[in-house]
């Protein structure tokens, strides 16, 4: 039944409502920073699901475009399951830790919590190094014609976001400012 509808969707219908949403993904990516809360890559991750869904109205005008777009949002999930997982085991950390016979554990805990800080740190990183989906080649072809204009980026840094006293929390790290992608 959704087939039936969405093929009375020209493609250009769809291509003109993409337009929007990647100029508004766009304004958005170009905002980050090292220093952006883990919340505002979650907010793009969802902006990514809907230029994503919008997309797959009409898979076969757009198939190459989809399979970059999975590709980003696979990284920007990559970056939630990570910030999810460190919030989690701070959390039981910080439970067990006043625990008699805690100590090894919780030692156990901080490593884990670094090691995945660090990749997440990477992830971060090669988000930031993405360029807008407006102009990029892989996503609208060669012919960027119909892509949206690319919009000036923030060279401030957002505020940094309160930390827990925990040296192994993810948000205590201090990062330069990002200033080229």
């Amino acid at each position: 039944h959704l087939t039936k509808e969405t093929r009375k969707l020209a493609t250009e219908d769809i291509r003109k409502a993409l337009e929007k949403h990647i100029h508004k993904h766009d304004a958005v990516a170009w905002q980050l920073n090292e220093q952006s809360p883990d919340d505002h890559f979650h907010d793009l991750r969802k902006r990514l699901k809907r230029i994503r869904y919008l997309a797959e109205l009409n898979k076969p005008a757009f198939r190459d475009r989809l399979r970059q777009l999975k590709h980003r949002q696979q990284r920007f999930g990559d970056f939630q399951d990570l910030h999810v997982q460190i919030d989690m085991l701070l959390d039981f950390r910080d439970r067990i830790a006043t625990e008699p016979d805690m100590l090894a554990p919780v030692a156990g805990l901080n490593t884990l919590i670094s090691n995945l800080a660090e990749e997440k740190s990477r992830v971060r990183t090669d988000i930031l190094t993405l360029s807008g989906i407006g102009r990029h080649p892989a996503i609208w072809g060669q012919d960027s014609s119909h892509a949206p204009s690319r919009p000036t980026r923030n060279k401030a840094p957002a505020p940094p976001r309160s930390s827990r006293s925990s040296p192994a929390s993810p948000h205590s790290w201090v990062h330069q400012t990002q200033t080229a992608r």
